[in-house]
């Protein structure tokens, strides 16, 4: 707003970029003939005002959002030029494209292979690149100059897949010798649109470099290949701190940040497993057991005009080939806890009434516009105490089970299991068990069971069951020190100390012991008595003898940190 009207609406244009706890340079590049009312609208590129007048022009906001109190933040050295004036080799090289031209970008060349672009998917604007991909093509971009990579910047781009073939695409990046100097391999294990965020210091070789060529090559496991698309391509972005590593990146998951592939390392220990052919007794078993993991939708029939006006504000179309394409949903560091919960409850109150031709209809566009846009792979992960939103957010979308297609169902599976952390059934107990949580026991067993029994797939279902049983005999082995759960004397430790408080955990363990009683599935007699010895110990703790003078507890109830 004008300085001397401090009332009037701000507009202008708006750009983000993660501090550090050192002294770093900062070049932010404003195309300050654009102006809009609202960062909102600046980010979606909406309400845009095209003619900047002399005030808009003249005014700078820094805004600074500390993540602790009492932050400080130093500002030194600051200047304001037109790039026009600015000498080549002091500006930042810009290598983005959004693809919103009429012709595919000059520097982008296929070898074996077609680019064109595309209305039918879009991450950025309204239009993406596609690349009809066969086995051994490349896509080559050259640079008008070297670009200096380190940990200061990053590679970002879209990247959306037809169909989860389990292919592989390599991302190269190349020097001015056509050496290769990083390289990333990218897994197509996934349907729909995932993100590539990745800072040029995690890769295998993490030295700075200098890169004048980017090269992706597709190689097929099997077939012809497939269409990929790319959009929101930026290979000199800024490192966004709050980016997800999806399930594509799980081949290089040893070179990534460990505080942004929580999800991903877990992903990673079943992300191979082939599952064997069932036996006739495991078929059976499983047949029996699926019964008592059916998921039943809550509706709520108040709501219905209003999600169908919701999904239609989403401007989901159908393509010709069947896929959608709508509003893009948001991105790692946009997505909420409230959203999620959100989103989940209305796909279960529109499974609920699937009956209603058009809420069918609104329900298959979302379902299929949620796993379009690979939203759950957004998601940095559930913390395990936070009741509420583990209980709520995977059940809505596994409560809808009735109302999915087969393939619907397959994917909505495999994305709530990448939320709930499905995989750590497959862990090995070095991993569980220093890592043992009662929280998790207590709040995951349902979602955990309701993503195996529902699988369509019966071979990977009965895996899954299979899986679990070990989870179930990994959480009942005694864990070292204050850790979480079962102690030698029998004593349940939560927050770092025998907490009997706080076994109700064993509600939920002791409920899915007892299903899986007299099946091939169920626990082993080790973890039985381990499970027991705790339950007992409890109950012996609670009451006192018949005079009413003794009662024992555990050394181990003294306090919080023994």
């Amino acid at each position: 707003g004008k300085p001397s009207d401090p009332t009037q609406s701000w507009y202008g244009c708006w750009q983000s970029f993660t501090l550090t706890d050192t002294w770093k340079e900062y070049y932010v590049d404003f195309n300050l003939s654009k102006t809009a009312n609202s960062m909102y609208q600046w980010t979606f590129d909406q309400g845009i005002v095209k003619n900047a007048t002399d005030i808009d022009l003249t005014n700078l906001n820094i805004c600074f959002l500390g993540n602790k109190e009492n932050a400080t933040v130093y500002i030194d050295n600051v200047s304001f030029a037109k790039i026009a004036d600015i000498d080549d080799e002091d500006q930042k090289l810009i290598i983005q494209y959004d693809f919103e031209e009429t012709v595919v970008p000059t520097e982008w060349k296929a070898v074996g292979s077609e680019l064109s672009l595309t209305k039918e998917h879009f991450k950025k604007g309204v239009q993406s690149l596609c690349w009809d991909a066969a086995d051994k093509a490349t896509v080559e971009i050259g640079f008008s100059d070297n670009l200096t990579v380190s940990d200061q910047n990053a590679a970002f781009f879209n990247i959306y897949s037809m169909n989860a073939n389990n292919d592989t695409i390599y991302t190269e990046f190349l020097d001015a010798d056509d050496e290769v100097v990083k390289r990333a391999t990218i897994l197509v294990n996934f349907k729909g649109w995932r993100e590539f965020s990745r800072p040029y210091n995690e890769y295998e070789n993490k030295a700075n470099g200098k890169v004048k060529k980017v090269r992706f090559t597709y190689a097929a496991k099997e077939g012809d290949g497939q269409k990929i698309f790319f959009d929101n391509v930026d290979f000199n972005a800024v490192v966004d701190s709050k980016r997800q590593y999806p399930d594509m990146m799980v081949l290089d998951a040893a070179y990534l940040s460990e505080d942004n592939s929580r999800l991903l390392k877990v992903y990673a220990f079943g992300a191979d497993i082939i599952p064997e052919k069932a036996t006739d007794m495991e078929i059976s078993d499983f047949n029996t057991l699926k019964l008592g993991f059916g998921r039943t939708p809550t509706g709520n029939t108040g709501k219905i005009r209003e999600l169908l006006s919701k999904v239609s504000a989403m401007n989901i179309v159908r393509n010709s080939d069947g896929t959608v394409s709508g509003d893009v949903m948001p991105t790692p560091k946009e997505l909420t806890l409230d959203y999620l919960n959100e989103l989940s409850s209305d796909v279960e109150i529109l499974a609920a009434s699937i009956s209603n031709q058009q809420v069918k209809t609104a329900f298959n566009n979302l379902v299929d516009h949620i796993i379009d846009q690979g939203l759950l792979y957004n998601f940095s992960g559930l913390t395990y105490s936070d009741y509420t939103n583990v209980k709520a957010i995977p059940a809505g979308f596994l409560n809808a089970m009735n109302a999915y297609t087969e393939a619907q169902k397959v994917e909505i599976i495999k994305a709530v299991k990448w939320i709930v952390e499905f995989n750590l059934a497959y862990a090995p107990l070095e991993y569980t068990l220093p890592n043992q949580s009662s929280d998790y026991i207590y709040n995951f067993l349902p979602h955990l069971y309701g993503c195996a029994a529902n699988y369509p797939d019966q071979d990977v279902a009965i895996e899954n069951m299979k899986a679990l049983t070990r989870l179930l005999e990994n959480a009942s082995e005694y864990s070292p020190g204050s850790n979480d759960i079962l102690k030698p004397d029998g004593t349940g430790f939560h927050h770092n100390t025998h907490y009997n408080n706080y076994m109700y955990a064993y509600r939920s363990w002791v409920e899915y012991i007892g299903k899986l009683k007299g099946t091939c599935f169920r626990i082993n007699q080790d973890a039985y008595e381990r499970i027991k010895k705790a339950v007992v110990s409890m109950y012996i703790m609670s009451t006192k003898s018949e005079d009413g003078k003794i009662q024992l507890s555990a050394n181990s109830l003294a306090g919080r940190h023994p």
